[in-house]
């Protein structure tokens, strides 16, 4: 049927996107790369201008919260793969000073690391 095709692409997508592969997408959707375009550059501002002792909330879709803590972590991609992120559910990431992509990943939904 067709929501299984799509959850299909759907699921190819998403693996392609947690290992950096550049064509990977949904028909007619975006890269992995075009996402981290967008959102890079607004969390290494706020990283930047982050004191220790505050944090920041932010909300976006649970694919794009996988993606993007993978590729500002450096998580295992496998992790990223299979840890499925339930409505409601958040990762926590501490930049502590270092590049996107060096960020320390202290939690992922109910697990914390």
């Amino acid at each position: 049927s067709g929501s299984e095709d799509t959850h299909r692409e759907y699921m190819v997508a998403l693996r392609g996107w947690v290992d950096g592969d550049p064509e990977a997408r949904m028909p007619g959707g975006e890269s992995y790369a075009d996402v981290l375009e967008r959102y890079q550059p607004v969390l290494e501002g706020i990283a930047e201008q982050l004191a220790d002792d505050h944090d920041v909330i932010l909300v976006s879709h649970g694919a794009a919260i996988r993606v993007v803590t993978k590729h500002a972590t450096g998580v295992d991609a496998d992790f990223a793969y299979t840890g499925y992120l339930a409505n409601c559910r958040f990762m926590v990431m501490e930049p502590r000073g270092k590049d996107f992509g060096e960020w320390t990943l202290t939690r992922w939904a109910d697990t914390e690391l």
